[in-house]
């Protein structure tokens, strides 16, 4: 532990904030999205992952953790920490499993969406429905009159 006589003081709040992103953090996004790619049986993807996904990873981390973790340590009683910081990590969870499958979730969306061509006809068929629709309930409406 960092200055455990004084845990909560803001010098020791600090160097466990600042060790914990400055070794922790990097290289367990290494490991994350290396196991992923490993896992996924695509282990010649691992490092251009590692590439592309850590560095935008890290500053979205450095958004959200160090701010809880200042929480974390100075506000949060020492008996609910783990609590804090799972329900905080819960959230983190989804955008790191969002991060690690942004490109395989991109793939897959393409050839479900219809052409460009498909869907201006279609919002031109039903605009042409609409208009058919206001013309006859005008001409009801005139005569009528």
């Amino acid at each position: 532990m960092v200055m455990p006589a004084t845990p909560t003081a803001p010098l020791a709040v600090a160097l466990k904030v600042l060790l914990d992103q400055a070794l922790q953090t990097p290289l367990g996004y290494c490991l994350f999205f290396s196991s992923m790619k490993l896992l996924e049986g695509r282990p010649a993807e691992a490092a251009p992952a590692i590439r592309a996904k850590l560095v935008p990873t890290l500053v979205a981390n450095w958004y959200v953790w160090p701010a809880a973790q200042l929480i974390n340590f100075t506000v949060v009683p020492l008996d609910l920490r783990i609590l804090y910081v799972n329900v905080v990590s819960i959230a983190w969870t989804a955008f790191i499993s969002n991060v690690a499958n942004s490109d395989a979730a991109a793939a897959p969306a393409a050839p479900d969406a219809p052409p460009a061509g498909a869907r201006a006809g279609r919002e031109q068929e039903a605009a042409a429905q609409l208009a058919v629709a206001r013309g006859r309930g005008r001409r009801g409406r005139t005569a009528a009159l």
